[in-house]
């Protein structure tokens, strides 16, 4: 008969929660009070073993599966998140500063329950949404200075036009059904309720500006028109790539509707176009990977917390991308 301590049960483990699982049955840290061979010190050993100690021994993958880093990059993030580490005093006393910062970034990359990180942490789900609560704030604070809202000198324009120098596009975030004014956070194009966040990209690969927090019902051609951000990151006389959405936004180049290509030279721009908004698609793919910002998962902690995760995950892949040369 198999038991949870039976290592043939994990020599094939296709996700990380086979390696946790079987490192928090093992024998020093998984017996329970009154189990055979449990102490005073087995039980002092549980209390100081942090998880993200014992996830810090697994692979590599294991790491990005549950926060999208590696270890290392993870570590560079808790050094720079060091003078912050007296903000995060909570009641989650028993969980060192790292464990606080590898439960948030757990609940953005993977969106879990309150009361599965509680299970995983061992703490209370009250805990786990306070400690959420406090850490937000902090961490968008530090993020959003990765987010310039200007554009680097000497950046890379468009082999269309030399005074076509970034690259913008939305992207939706799925949101729970409000109880009034539903029509005005339903986007029929993406089929659901959400929150719109539009993106200013680099041909580069940086983002540039945010604009968030944009209602579902809203066309892209609209909250471009009434983006003030966006054309002062861009300055006089110089435009954005944008797709057929953005037509008729005076500092957007937008892209030919598939009924327009009827001439070799529309259909010669729309085939640059189109490869040099892949761009703006590798910046979308990391956003919506989060799934705190995905799609199809519905947020329900608040606009307050979507809007915050937005930043923080905008600013942690340029980060990323600046610290470790991800993404290029």
């Amino acid at each position: 008969m198999l038991t949870l301590n039976d290592s043939s049960l994990y020599e094939c483990k296709p996700f990380y929660g086979m390696e946790i699982e079987r490192r928090l049955c093992s024998s020093t840290y998984g017996r329970g009070k009154g189990a055979p061979g449990y102490t005073r010190r087995t039980q002092q050993r549980r209390v100081a073993m942090s998880l993200w100690e014992t996830v810090r021994e697994c692979p590599n993958s294991v790491m990005e599966s549950l926060t999208r880093m590696y270890v290392d990059e993870f570590d560079q993030l808790l050094q720079d998140l060091l003078p912050k580490e007296p903000l995060l005093k909570t009641s989650a006393t028993k969980l060192c500063f790292a464990d606080k910062i590898f439960l948030v970034f757990i609940w953005i990359t993977k969106y879990e329950e309150y009361s599965v990180l509680a299970l995983l942490f061992g703490i209370s789900r009250t805990v786990v949404c306070n400690l959420i609560d406090i850490a937000l704030p902090i961490l968008c604070d530090h993020f959003k200075q990765f987010i310039p809202n200007k554009l680097p000198r000497g950046a890379r324009s468009s082999c269309l036009d030399r005074k076509i120098i970034a690259i913008v596009d939305s992207t939706i975030h799925a949101t729970k059904r409000p109880p009034r004014d539903q029509h005005l956070h339903y986007n029929s194009n993406y089929k659901r309720h959400g929150m719109l966040t539009h993106l200013l990209v680099t041909f580069n690969g940086d983002i540039a500006a945010v604009q968030t927090n944009v209602l579902g019902r809203v066309h892209d051609s609209t909250a471009a028109r009434r983006n003030e951000l966006f054309p002062k990151v861009l300055g006089k006389n110089r435009f954005a790539l944008g797709d057929p959405g953005y037509a008729g936004v005076s500092w957007v180049v937008a892209g030919f509707k598939t009924n327009q290509l009827k001439t070799p030279e529309a259909r010669r721009f729309d085939t640059v176009s189109r490869a040099e908004q892949a761009q703006v698609e590798h910046v979308n793919n990391f956003i919506k990977k989060c799934q705190v910002l995905s799609k199809t998962n519905m947020f329900r902690q608040g606009l307050e917390k979507h809007v915050a995760c937005v930043f923080i995950v905008c600013g942690w892949f340029n980060w990323m991308k600046w610290t470790f040369g991800k993404f290029s």
